[in-house]
């Protein structure tokens, strides 16, 4: 069921519609913008737009600036398959909290072979936050609303992860946020409760690039200079 009460909230564009979708969207900055106009429309009060990077930085940062956020990022990383590190088998969250996907222990993966690949992940993440944000402390979510943005959320598995990390953080509302996701992912999210914004719920899903016209490598140095204050007037840091 994609539909529920107020705090669990799926709000997705047609496929069809020629003002909104159109197979693809020119680029990740078509598409916040048009995402920020959904946004727009759910009552956020002085939200926190936090970022998956690196796709969903430049993303949250015009989102934030339409619907009077303070932009920033959370930081979480998949655990990729020992076999094939593009399938997800769970993710990591910023304070070492370890996600697995359920039915894991069917497929024969032992605890040995999974404790190296989340370690890698946390030191990933460390990485990211000493690059990223250097000078100050992430954004403290407690009691307040927050917006969770990605280019795309093709598992759930990363989200998921995000939306822990928030959780855990103590903030009072969470809606996740992107442009198209598949219905796998959307079933998953849903057990989370929290709000679902979606621009496009395609039948057929097959990789987030697949949906954009323009879907170029965000480099670390094009997260650095987003983060910047300067680069970042709507920014307010508290």
């Amino acid at each position: 069921m994609l539909a529920g009460n107020s705090r669990r909230t799926f709000m997705s564009a047609n496929s069809n519609s020629k003002t909104e979708f159109q197979n693809h969207f020119a680029d990740r900055d078509e598409a916040a913008r048009l995402l920020a106009r959904k946004l727009a429309n759910c009552d956020v009060v002085d939200p926190i737009v936090l970022a998956i990077p690196r796709g969903g930085v430049g993303m949250a940062t015009i989102i934030a600036g339409v619907i009077g956020g303070v932009a920033d990022v959370v930081l979480v990383k998949k655990i990729g398959h020992p076999q094939n590190p593009e399938v997800a088998i769970g993710s990591v969250t910023e304070d070492g909290q370890i996600l697995l996907r359920e039915g894991l222990r069917e497929s024969g993966l032992k605890l040995e072979e999974i404790q190296p690949l989340a370690l890698k992940a946390i030191q990933e993440i460390e990485r990211q936050r000493r690059l990223y944000t250097p000078d100050r402390e992430p954004q403290k979510v407690s009691g307040r609303e927050v917006v969770i943005v990605d280019d795309g959320i093709a598992t759930g598995a990363t989200m998921k992860a995000a939306i822990q990390s928030v959780r855990s953080g103590g903030a009072e509302r969470i809606l996740v946020a992107s442009p198209v996701a598949s219905r796998e992912a959307v079933e998953n999210l849903i057990e989370e409760g929290v709000e679902i914004v979606l621009l496009a719920l395609p039948a057929v899903f097959s990789t987030v690039s697949h949906f954009y016209e323009d879907f170029s490598d965000v480099e670390d140095s094009d997260v650095i200079a987003t983060l910047k204050p300067k680069a970042n007037p709507s920014r307010q840091y508290q």
